[in-house]
């Protein structure tokens, strides 16, 4: 079992655990009106954190969160709490709350913006088990902003993931209300066709990755024609292989979509290797 977290950095300042205190009236709690990334530990150093970085700005620019954080910071931030918890590998997640309100109304938008980030040891990516998944059996909306930023709201997720668990799979993959795939439920989708790799675009209703950016950047380093668009839940069915990204588990195979066995891995590897060499 994993060590709970014995410490964390609010607006960069190490603290206990013990002595952490959530007021009721925090925005993000209340309403989940916040963001926020998880980000990967290697070598005791976090992976692409300016991109986690950026991202977690411009959705704050979006939904109008103050956010008075330089990367340098949040950096040294997240170094401070890697070393206090003697992470080598692990995660760091880094949590921004809009602040505290007076009321807990909608209207009333407080600046006191707060970032907390915890880290914690997980094992290391490498013999990761291959995921089964299936088609999920409601749409994501391709028209709400939302779902193109980390928000704090992921009970959504929590709910789905579920679902899957009781349908005997790991993953569910989403489509939008045109039947366009849109993502899973915590990773984006890829999978391949003869000698060419597809994945969705942003305009189906999807979180575009961090590490779906390095996948695409890897497979064209490769020589690979890359796909992004729209495809029906055919498309996937009828993949040679597919597989799932984020950023704590980088690449992950499916073995099992709608009951069908997927062999082939050769491609996954050949991108994943590229991408490892390089963090």
């Amino acid at each position: 079992m994993a060590r709970m977290p014995q410490f964390y950095s609010l607006n960069g300042t190490i603290m206990e655990r013990s002595a952490c205190v959530l007021s009721p009236f925090d925005r993000s709690f209340m309403l989940g009106d916040g963001l926020f990334e998880t980000v990967l530990v290697r070598g005791a150093a976090a992976v692409w954190l300016r991109e986690h970085y950026e991202r977690m700005k411009a959705s704050a620019a979006v939904f109008g969160i103050a956010f008075p954080f330089s990367c340098d910071g949040v950096a040294e931030w997240c170094a401070r709490i890697i070393e206090a918890e003697k992470v080598t590998d692990g995660f760091c997640r880094i949590a921004l709350s809009r602040g505290t309100s007076r009321t807990g109304r909608f209207t009333d938008l407080p600046d006191d913006t707060r970032m907390i980030i915890i880290a914690g040891s997980a094992a290391p990516r490498a013999g990761m088990p291959a995921v089964t998944a299936a088609a999920a059996p409601w749409p994501v909306n391709e028209h709400d902003p939302v779902v193109r930023h980390k928000t704090a709201s992921r009970i959504g997720g929590v709910y789905a993931k579920t679902r899957a668990t009781e349908s005997g799979v790991d993953e569910l993959l989403f489509c939008n209300t045109q039947g366009a795939v849109a993502e899973g439920i915590f990773s984006n989708v890829f999978w391949m066709k003869g000698q060419e790799l597809f994945t969705p675009s942003p305009e189906c209703g999807i979180l575009p990755g961090i590490a779906r950016e390095k996948v695409l950047n890897a497979a064209r380093k490769l020589g690979m024609k890359t796909n992004v668009g729209a495809y029906a839940i055919d498309a996937v069915r009828g993949a040679e292989e597919i597989f799932f990204t984020n950023s704590l588990m980088l690449i992950s195979r499916c073995s099992k979509f709608c009951g069908e066995v997927k062999d082939s891995n050769c491609v996954m590897n050949a991108l994943e290797r590229l991408i490892f060499s390089e963090l």
